[in-house]
């Protein structure tokens, strides 16, 4: 079973070594933001949404209910209703002042459909987070 798991991580035109996480610390692999970048790879070109990006982050990464998501709240500064997990995981996505966030990093902006795309994975050294 555990074979076959491998093999099902090669692709023809990837690189082996990075398919296997050669070089990974093993709480890189395991990390929220690995996870969202292979789901993001998974998309292909056609790319995914920032809300769906939420959405699977508040779903499948930190097993939060698919309903509250969904719940609205009234926003008195807009004077309408606004969804009550709008601006989840903000930061780590684009990031602020002093950092560039997921997005900026390691995916780009389709132009036609507007949604992001993967572009890479980051180097075995590489830092996740980090300051500008």
């Amino acid at each position: 079973m555990r074979a076959k798991y491998v093999f099902e991580k090669f692709k023809e035109e990837s690189d082996p070594i990075k398919d296997m996480g050669i070089g990974y610390k093993k709480r890189i692999l395991n990390s929220k933001t690995w996870k969202l970048l292979e789901f993001i790879k998974s998309k292909g070109e056609k790319g995914v949404g920032f809300t769906e990006i939420q959405y699977y982050i508040w779903t499948e990464l930190n097993h939060n209910d698919p309903d509250k998501f969904w719940e609205k709240r009234f926003d008195r500064y807009s004077n309408t209703e606004l969804r009550r997990s709008r601006g989840y995981w903000n930061t780590a996505l684009l990031g602020g002042h002093k950092y560039r966030g997921i997005l900026h990093r390691f995916c780009k902006k389709n132009p036609l459909t507007k949604k992001w795309v993967f572009v890479r994975f980051p180097e075995p050294q590489e830092k996740l987070y980090y300051k500008n």
